[in-house]
C-alpha cells in the first residue's frame, strides 16, 4: 500500500463558456466538477495500476465533505482529518486559458498537524511507502517532520518539492526528485551538462540521500544512487513533469520493477502533464517508454 499525503486538495468547477466578457452577464453551456491535486492525481494512476493507495488528507467544511464523496465514489483511499479552514476551491470560467477563481489554500494550526501525524502510525503495518508531493510554501516546511516520521515508521519516502530541497535533504529521504535549478541552487554549482550534474548531485547523496532523480527540462534526466549514475536518454520526449516522475517511481518501487523498468516507467510518466491529465493512457505510456535508453555510469 502506498500512503500519500496531501494537504491541499480542492474541488474544481469548471464552466464551459464563451471567454469571459467583464461587466456582463456571461452564460456558461455546461459545467463539470471534480477533484484535483497532485495526491489526487497520484491515488488515481496507483488505482489504475492496481496498487491500492491511501489518500491522507485534510478535510474541511462544505466544500470538504464534498471532495470527500467523489473520493470515497471513485475508491481512492482517502483519509481524512477533519480541518477548522474550509477545503480550497477553484472556479474555471472556460476551457482554453480560463478565468481561475481560488478560495484561500486550506491552513493548519500544530494541533491539526500533531493529530495528521498521529494517523500515520494506524497504517504502519500496511504502507510499503510514503509520497510527498509538492505544496505550498507553509507545507512544505512540515515535510523534513514528515520524512522524519516516516524513518521512525520505516517508510522509504519519495518526495519531491516545489520550493527548496536544502531541510528535507537534511532528513535523508529514500528519493529525492528535483530540477537542475533546485540542484544548483542546493550546491551552488552550475549545473549546464552532465558532469556538473553528477558532480552537484554527490553533494546531495553525501547528505544520506539513498535515491536522487535530477530532471525538469530537455530529453536527458539522471539518477543517482550509491556510486552510480544512470542517464536517460530520450528520442522525442521533452517534457518532464517531475510530479509525475515521483508518482512513478513510487508506484514502481511498489511494484518491485528492476531499477531499468522503474526509470523508464517513472520518465515516461513524466512526459505526460499533471496539470491536464487525470488518467494515463497505458498504451501511450509504453509506448513512451520505448522511446527512452538507459546507460550507466561510476563515480568515485
Amino acid at each position: 500500500m502506498i500512503l500519500i499525503f496531501e494537504a491541499s486538495p480542492k474541488l474544481v468547477t469548471q464552466y464551459k463558456m464563451d471567454p469571459v466578457k467583464m461587466g456582463q452577464v456571461n452564460q456558461f453551456k455546461e459545467k463539470f466538477v471534480d477533484i484535483a491535486s497532485p495526491g489526487i492525481l497520484a491515488a488515481r494512476i496507483f488505482r489504475q495500476h492496481d496498487a491500492k493507495p491511501l489518500l491522507l488528507a485534510p478535510i474541511g467544511g462544505k466544500i470538504g465533505q464534498k471532495i470527500k464523496k467523489i473520493a470515497k465514489a471513485e475508491g481512492l483511499g482517502l483519509v481524512d482529518i477533519d480541518f477548522r479552514d474550509e477545503s480550497m476551491e477553484e472556479v474555471r470560467l472556460g476551457l482554453e486559458d480560463p478565468l481561475i477563481l481560488q478560495s484561500k489554500p486550506t491552513r493548519a494550526t500544530q494541533e491539526e498537524f500533531n493529530r495528521l501525524f498521529s494517523t500515520l502510525t494506524s497504517y504502519q503495518e500496511e504502507v510499503k511507502n510514503f509520497l510527498l508531493l509538492g505544496g505550498t510554501e507553509a507545507i512544505e516546511e512540515k515535510y523534513p517532520y514528515l520524512i522524519k516520521r516516516s524513518h521512525d515508521l520505516a517508510y522509504p519516502v519519495f518526495v519531491c518539492l516545489n520550493g527548496r530541497i536544502q531541510d528535507c535533504v537534511k532528513e535523508r529521504p529514500f528519493n529525492l526528485v528535483c530540477s537542475k535549478d533546485q540542484l544548483e541552487d542546493y550546491s551552488g554549482l552550475k549545473c549546464n551538462f552532465s558532469h556538473e550534474v553528477i558532480q552537484a548531485g554527490k553533494m546531495v547523496l553525501a547528505a544520506g540521500v539513498k535515491g536522487l532523480f535530477i530532471g525538469g527540462r530537455g530529453k536527458t534526466s539522471i539518477y543517482m544512487r550509491d556510486h552510480s549514475y544512470w542517464t536517460i536518454q530520450s528520442k522525442d520526449l521533452t517534457r518532464q513533469d517531475l510530479t509525475l516522475v515521483t508518482i512513478g517511481l513510487s508506484g514502481a518501487y511498489e511494484k518491485k520493477y528492476d531499477l531499468e523498468m522503474t526509470l523508464k516507467f517513472a520518465r515516461a510518466l513524466g512526459a505526460f502533464d499533471s496539470q491536464s491529465v487525470d488518467k494515463i493512457d497505458l498504451a501511450d505510456l509504453k509506448q513512451r517508454m520505448k522511446d527512452l535508453s538507459i546507460k550507466e555510469g561510476k563515480f568515485e
